[in-house]
């Protein structure tokens, strides 16, 4: 297997448990404000049981993002080569490896360090459409694509 479907499957990974921590939050969330609702009174009642809504509300949005995330991770070819930069590329510039996928961040796989960003993240944008060889410049710092993967 090579790198680039070993590193998808590890953000599938990393996706998966979002989605389960999310809907886990969730749940205890709604059995919160189940609670509230069988054991207080007045407006103590309907402040403890609009927070929890609220509160299933940002979980249940968390756990649509990871839906996304998932599936669009799913969606990508680890076997597809270009010449180009693009989504779903695994790209090398120097020591740094950036895969163009989803915002996870900085991911450890056999102790080395890739960068998992969205298509839309300022470093992602600026590498869309280069070729092997191309140069850009981030922060001052000149880099290099010396592979596409």
């Amino acid at each position: 297997m090579n790198t680039k479907s070993r590193l998808l499957g590890h953000c599938k990974e990393i996706v998966k448990a979002r989605l389960f921590n999310a809907e886990d939050a969730m749940n205890r969330a709604q059995e919160s404000a189940n609670e509230t609702e069988k054991s207080s009174a007045g407006d103590k009642f309907e402040t403890g049981r609009a927070m929890g809504h609220l509160e299933k509300e940002m979980y249940a949005r968390q756990y649509q993002k990871a839906l996304h995330d998932l599936q669009k991770i799913e969606s990508l070819d680890s076997k597809a080569m270009t010449t180009e930069v693009s989504l779903g590329s695994l790209v090398a510039m120097g020591s740094k490896f950036y895969l163009i996928a989803i915002g996870i961040g900085k991911v450890i796989l056999d102790d080395k360090e890739y960068y998992v960003l969205s298509h839309e993240s300022p470093i992602a944008l600026s590498i869309i459409g280069k070729k092997k060889y191309d140069s850009i410049t981030i922060n001052d710092n000149r880099m290099q694509i010396t592979d596409i993967q």
